[in-house]
C-alpha cells in the first residue's frame, strides 16, 4: 500500500511543484501547499470533465501543462528582473527575501512534518468511515468512470443521499489515485484525503510559526513553532476518526483557517495574498461549507489588501467627507468588489454549473419541524461542541488590552479578522441546520461534531497567535488599553484633583 500511496501522491504533487514555487516562493509553507495545489488542479480537471467530456486524466494533463508553462514564463521574467535590478545596484528584485532559506526554515519544516505524520500512523489500520463510503469514495468512482458515468450518476435521483452537488476536489484526488494504481482502491482514496488533511494543517502550523520574525528573541520563535505544531495535533484531535477516515471536514476547515492566518494575520505581502487565496480555494472546492467560509475570506482579503484612499492635498481639511476623498472611497469600494469577484470566480464555477444542471441533494427541502425547535436544538448542540469559546474570548480581550502595541510593531493583523470569519461561518451553519430538510436531532447527532471543526480550530489558532505575540513582546511595548469611558473618567478625576489642590 505504501508504494501505491507514494505513486498517487507523486502524480498529484509533482505537476504542482513549479506553479507552487512561482506563486508562493521557497518557504516551509510551500512544501505543504504543493499537494493542495495539485488537488486544485485535479478539481478543475474534474469540473471540465463533467461539463465538456473525456476523462479526468485528459484534462489533468492539459491543466497541469498550461500551469507549468505559465510558471516557466514567470521564472524567466523574474530572473531577468533580478538581473536588471542587480546590475543597477539593487538586491535582486522584489520578493527576493521570501525565497531565502536558513536553518530555522529547515527546523520549521521538520517540526511541522513530524506533527502531522505522527497522527497519520493511524492509517496502518484500514479506516473508512460512513461518509467516506457514502459520499467521497463513491464520487471518486463517478469521476474515474469518465464524462458519461460522472454526468449520469450526478443527476441520478438514486444518489441524492450522497450530496452530488458537493465540490469535486476530494473525489478527483481519489480518482487520480485510481489512475496511479491502475484500478479502484477505496482505501487508497481515503488515505490520500488523510494526507491532504495533514498538509492543510501543516500550512496553518507554518503560518503560526512564521508570525515571530528573526528580529524577536529565539525563545519567542520557539514558542510560535511549538504553538503551530500543537495546532496541527489539535486539528487531528478535533477530527478524530474523521481525520483519517475519508471525510472532508478537516481538509476544508484547516485550509480556511490557514487562509485566514496567512492572508489576514501575517504581515501583508503579495505572496501571502496568493497563498491565502489558494488555501481558501482549496476549502471552497472541498465542501459547500468551505465555499461559504472562502467567500467571506476573499472579501476580507480584498478589504485588507486594497490600498485605502488618502485625502488629497487640494481637499479642505475641515470637510474630509467631500471632494476627492469621497470619490476615492467610491473607487476603493469598486476595487474591493472587483478583487473579491476575481478571487471568487474559480470557486463559484461548480455551484453555478450544479445549479444549471439541476443536480440536487436530499439535504435541501422542507423538514416539517418548527423553526423554534430546530433553532433550540442547533444552539444547544453547537454550544456543547464549542467549549473553548469563553477561554478564547478572554484571551482575545486581554491580548487586545495589553499586546496591541506588540502586534502592531510585528505588523500582525487584528484578530477581529479571524472572529469575523468565525461568526459568519457560525451564522451559515445555523441557517443550514434550521432551514435544512433532515430531522434535526438525528442530523445534529451525526454531524455537529464535524461541522464545528472549523470554528474550534479557528479558536485554537487565535489563542496560539496571541501566545506567540505574548512571547515576542518587549517590556516597552506592553500597555493597558483601557476603554474610552475609563480613560475619560480618569482624566476628569485628575483634573478635579488638580483644581482642588490649586484652590487650596
Amino acid at each position: 500500500m505504501t508504494v501505491h500511496v507514494v505513486a498517487a501522491m507523486a502524480l498529484l504533487a509533482l505537476p504542482a511543484v513549479l506553479p507552487s514555487l512561482a506563486v508562493l516562493g521557497t518557504r516551509p509553507l510551500t512544501v505543504f501547499m504543493i499537494p493542495l495545489v495539485g488537488a486544485v488542479f485535479s478539481a478543475v480537471s474534474a469540473e471540465i470533465e463533467s461539463a465538456l467530456g473525456l476523462t479526468l486524466m485528459n484534462w489533468y494533463l492539459v491543466v497541469t501543462v498550461i500551469a507549468n508553462l505559465m510558471s516557466v514564463g514567470w521564472f524567466v521574467r523574474a530572473r531577468s528582473a533580478r538581473r536588471n535590478a542587480t546590475s543597477q545596484g539593487g538586491e535582486g528584485g522584489p520578493g527576493r527575501a521570501e525565497t531565502r532559506w536558513n536553518w530555522w526554515s529547515v527546523v520549521t519544516l521538520v517540526v511541522m512534518a513530524l506533527a502531522v505524520l505522527w497522527p497519520l500512523q493511524a492509517l496502518r489500520v484500514p479506516v473508512i468511515a460512513y461518509d467516506g463510503y457514502a459520499i467521497w469514495t463513491l464520487h471518486s468512482l463517478f469521476v474515474y468512470g469518465g464524462h458519461a458515468v460522472l454526468q449520469s450518476d450526478l443527476t441520478n435521483p438514486a444518489y441524492h443521499f450522497s450530496n452530488p452537488n458537493y465540490p469535486l476536489l476530494i473525489p478527483a484526488t481519489g480518482a487520480l489515485g485510481f489512475v496511479a494504481e491502475g484500478g479502484t482502491d477505496l482505501r487508497l482514496a481515503s488515505i490520500i484525503t488523510a494526507v491532504l488533511n495533514g498538509c492543510a494543517l501543516a500550512v496553518a502550523g507554518c503560518a503560526i510559526a512564521s508570525i515571530v520574525g528573526p528580529s524577536r528573541p529565539v525563545r519567542a520563535r520557539v514558542v510560535a513553532l511549538v504553538a503551530g505544531a500543537c495546532v496541527c495535533l489539535i486539528g487531528f484531535g478535533l477530527g478524530g476518526p474523521y481525520a483519517v477516515g475519508g471525510y472532508a471536514d478537516v481538509l476544508w476547515s484547516a485550509s480556511a483557517v490557514g487562509a485566514v492566518l496567512i492572508g489576514l494575520i501575517l504581515p501583508p505581502s503579495g505572496r501571502n495574498v496568493l497563498a491565502a487565496w489558494l488555501a481558501a480555494t482549496v476549502a471552497a472546492l472541498t465542501k459547500n461549507e468551505g465555499l461559504i467560509a472562502a467567500l467571506m475570506i476573499f472579501a476580507l482579503l480584498a478589504v485588507r489588501h486594497t490600498p485605502w484612499p488618502t485625502r488629497s492635498r487640494s481637499s479642505p481639511e475641515a470637510a474630509p467627507r467631500y471632494g476627492p476623498l469621497r470619490s476615492g472611497w467610491s473607487a476603493w469600494g469598486v476595487r474591493v468588489v472587483f478583487v473579491t469577484v476575481v478571487m471568487s470566480a474559480p470557486s463559484l464555477v461548480w455551484p453555478l454549473y450544479v445549479n444549471y444542471e439541476g443536480i440536487k441533494s436530499d439535504f435541501v427541502g422542507v423538514s416539517g419541524q418548527s423553526l423554534s425547535l430546530r433553532l433550540h436544538a442547533t444552539t444547544t448542540a453547537a454550544w456543547e461542541n464549542m467549549h473553548l469559546v469563553p477561554v478564547a474570548m478572554m484571551v482575545a480581550l486581554i491580548g487586545g488590552l495589553v499586546l496591541t502595541g506588540t502586534r502592531r510593531k510585528m505588523s500582525i493583523g487584528s484578530d477581529v479578522w479571524m472572529w469575523t470569519v468565525l461568526a459568519g461561518s457560525l451564522i451559515a451553519l445555523f441557517v443550514t441546520y434550521v432551514f435544512g430538510a433532515l430531522e434535526i436531532h438525528w442530523w445534529l447527532r451525526t454531524s455537529v461534531n464535524r461541522t464545528t471543526i472549523f470554528e474550534n480550530l479557528a479558536l485554537y489558532s487565535d489563542v496560539a497567535v496571541w501566545l506567540a505575540v505574548a512571547a515576542a513582546a518587549r517590556p516597552e511595548e506592553l500597555r493597558f488599553r483601557s476603554p474610552g469611558w475609563v480613560a475619560g473618567h480618569a482624566g476628569r478625576h485628575r483634573e478635579t484633583k488638580l483644581m482642588t489642590e490649586h484652590s487650596a
